[in-house]
């Protein structure tokens, strides 16, 4: 049974389709092109390698240089996993393909498979939902520290070569256990290997700085530090009412339209949108608000970076991080 925001959304659907039924569909379905805009920003990726390992030669400036890659390039291409999630660039049947393609400049050791398989299954149906919502904060969510002196610690590891994987806690899944009934195994396996095939190839061109860049890129990428990711999720589903308010009025669901964070995210600002019509790609989800615009009306004001600095200055507390119930 879908939550009460999932039915939000299911009712809004239903009140469109009644009036734009043709023009909706006409949207549904997966976008080919952004394949090439996948391989692209792979392309990218290598570039930013090579750069990288015959310029930089101070740690330092390889830190700085990885943390503005995990939030504006890398996240770039990252925001591919959530269209493949949805089937959204070749289709269901090749989203191992499309996963295999990104790893190819996301070494995240096939870490993205289980939010692709979570976020259409887990997250949709059981939106705002604490307990069976994927993406709320609990054990085992990056937005979910531990208690005492290590929860302190976590996030200035976090800014380290390696450090979410140090501390283990690369996941934007709460609900690990659920993933029993789902096939991880064989799209994992073969994720590893692209993520062990990219490593190698950089070990035989001796590009060691690079791969030092890729993996900070990544961990830092995966981190409390990714700030366009998490000032996304925050933007998404933040807050009903005067801050720490939950529940109390307002949609469930919010979409930031500034150009800039849907530049560098492909639309994914269009977030009322898409959990509203999930089978429209990125490319499509501004028509719908043109479409309906007195339906699509619910503006998160606020931009990421703040948004983010926010959480940051409370300590990365779990609570300002998302509304759930």
């Amino acid at each position: 049974m879908v939550s009460a925001d999932a039915q939000w959304h299911l009712k809004r659907r239903a009140t469109v389709l009644g009036e734009h039924k043709a023009h909706v569909e006409s949207f549904s379905g997966p976008f080919y092109p952004s394949a090439a805009l996948i391989m692209l920003l792979v392309l990218v990726q290598w570039c930013l390698w090579a750069l990288v390992q015959h310029h930089l030669h101070s740690w330092l400036l390889i830190g700085v240089a990885a943390f503005v890659n995990a939030n504006t390039m890398l996240y770039m291409l990252t925001t591919f996993i959530h269209e493949n999630s949805h089937g959204l660039v070749l289709g269901w049947k090749w989203r191992v393909l499309v996963a295999g393609m990104i790893e190819s400049g996301f070494i995240s050791f096939g870490e993205q498979w289980e939010y692709t398989v979570v976020h259409y299954a887990m997250h949709h149906p059981a939106l705002n939902d604490g307990v069976k919502d994927s993406e709320c904060p609990a054990d085992g969510h990056v937005a979910s520290l531990p208690k005492g002196w290590w929860g302190r610690v976590i996030p200035f590891v976090e800014l380290l070569p390696l450090g979410s994987l140090l501390t283990i806690n690369m996941s934007n899944n709460a609900q690990h256990a659920a993933m029993a009934k789902y096939d991880m195994a064989r799209p994992r396996a073969a994720l590893i290997a692209v993520s062990v095939a990219v490593i190698g190839t950089l070990l035989h061109l001796r590009w060691f700085q690079a791969l030092v860049f890729a993996v900070w890129s990544t961990t830092l990428y995966s981190s409390r530090w990714s700030i366009s990711l998490h000032g996304q999720s925050i933007a998404e589903h933040f807050k009903r009412g005067d801050g720490r308010e939950r529940g109390k009025g307002g949609p469930p669901t919010t979409s930031t339209y500034y150009w800039f964070e849907n530049v560098i995210g492909f639309n994914t600002g269009f977030h009322d949108e898409h959990h509203t019509f999930p089978n429209v790609s990125w490319f499509h989800l501004p028509k719908l608000r043109t479409l309906a615009p007195e339906v699509f009306c619910n503006e998160q004001p606020r931009r990421y970076l703040g948004l983010w600095f926010e959480w940051a200055c409370s300590g990365f507390d779990t609570e300002l991080f998302r509304m759930c119930h």
